[in-house]
């Protein structure tokens, strides 16, 4: 895998299939019922914001006091 999949990068049946891991895609109607209890909460901004340039550090508060 070599660090290309994150938590966010969806691995799809026929992928993990590929990778010799047994997948099964029946799923009894009573787990997408208590799914269903719990919605996901929609957003538009990416889950991992990527920063193209390195982070300025901050004084640590010791230092400013001094």
């Amino acid at each position: 895998m070599g660090g290309y999949y994150t938590h966010d990068y969806p691995i799809t049946v026929e992928q993990l299939r590929d990778m010799g891991i047994k997948v099964s895609t029946n799923v009894p109607p009573e787990a997408y019922q208590l799914m269903s209890l719990y919605p996901q909460a929609r957003t538009n901004r990416p889950g991992i914001e990527y920063l193209p340039y390195p982070a300025i550090p901050r004084p640590n508060v010791k230092e400013v006091n001094r």
